[in-house]
């Protein structure tokens, strides 16, 4: 397609959470980090609208907590006015879901909101997310969905939780599955952590030799857009390896229909071979065999 059919947009590229199945702490002080600046966000949300038979979600969060964002929900009603037949889904750890934001967000044209929590138990949660603030979070994150339920309706909000080897037990998992349901969440589990293309010191790294596609469902439809401008080619690119263009600069179409953005969907496709170093070779995401 000559478009995406998913925008991510990083608003900010922090996070207040130390995850210990998240790249962040190990990325965040080699890199430059920031605020995305507001000619850059309505130069994306702007061009989107002019595509508006192909766009589908636009999603203002990446690699960030969108929470850190102070003019978060501004963004949002921006996106509903210039896109308002995209759907608008962020994910958060919702340890930032005070009242006041909670209102905010509530009221703003917000369609979906995943929160993830990494554990269920005080001690396994602020081991698992380095933090320290368990009860806090909680007594906000129920708030919000008892708030949601009210405003928005029992789909609107879902709870995720991924199992960090050796951290988390399965009666714990039961636990968490158990208080999310009787409170009428969508709960989701994912059974282990992924090595984010070898950037997840805790995890084993993968290693292909050859290619033939990609598992994600969105592929060839999503373009990952950073703070800065920067386009990269996946979520999985927490170092910035591959940088296929700047919006700053170009368009999304430009970028999106490049001739270098062309020779990355090859090698990813196994049409041609890449080089050994390349991100996806890395990657629990490639497909190795039919």
């Amino acid at each position: 397609m000559t478009f995406p059919r998913y925008i991510l947009i990083q608003t900010v590229s922090f996070c207040n959470a130390h995850c210990m199945i998240c790249p962040y702490d190990d990325t965040v002080h080699v890199q430059d980090q920031g605020y995305m600046d507001e000619t850059i966000f309505k130069k994306i949300v702007d061009e989107a609208s002019a595509h508006h038979g192909c766009v589908k979600q636009i999603m203002p969060y990446l690699m960030n907590e969108p929470l850190l964002d102070k003019n978060l929900v501004q963004k949002i009603e921006y996106i509903h006015q210039k896109n308002p037949q995209a759907w608008i889904h962020i994910v958060t750890n919702g340890i930032l879901l005070d009242d006041e934001t909670t209102e905010s967000l509530l009221r703003s044209p917000l369609h979906s909101i995943k929160i993830s929590m990494l554990a269920h138990r005080k001690e396994t949660y602020e081991k698992v997310m380095g933090v320290a603030n368990y009860d806090i979070a909680l007594k906000r994150i129920v708030r919000f969905v008892e708030t949601a339920q009210n405003l928005k309706g029992d789909a609107f909000v879902s709870i995720c939780l991924t199992n960090t080897p050796g951290c988390i037990s399965q009666y714990e998992i039961e636990e968490a599955k158990k208080f999310w349901e009787q409170k009428g969440v969508s709960y989701e589990i994912i059974p282990q952590p992924i090595s984010r293309a070898g950037n997840v010191r805790m995890v084993k790294r993968v290693w292909q030799t050859h290619i033939i596609g990609c598992r994600s469902i969105w592929r060839d439809e999503m373009i990952h857009i950073l703070f800065n401008g920067d386009v990269i080619l996946c979520c999985m690119d927490w170092k910035r390896e591959v940088v296929v263009g700047n919006v700053r600069e170009q368009t999304i179409e430009e970028i999106w229909n490049s001739k270098q953005y062309g020779e990355i969907r090859k090698i990813i496709a196994g049409t041609t071979e890449g080089n050994q170093n390349f991100l996806c070779y890395r990657c629990e995401e490639a497909k190795s065999t039919i």
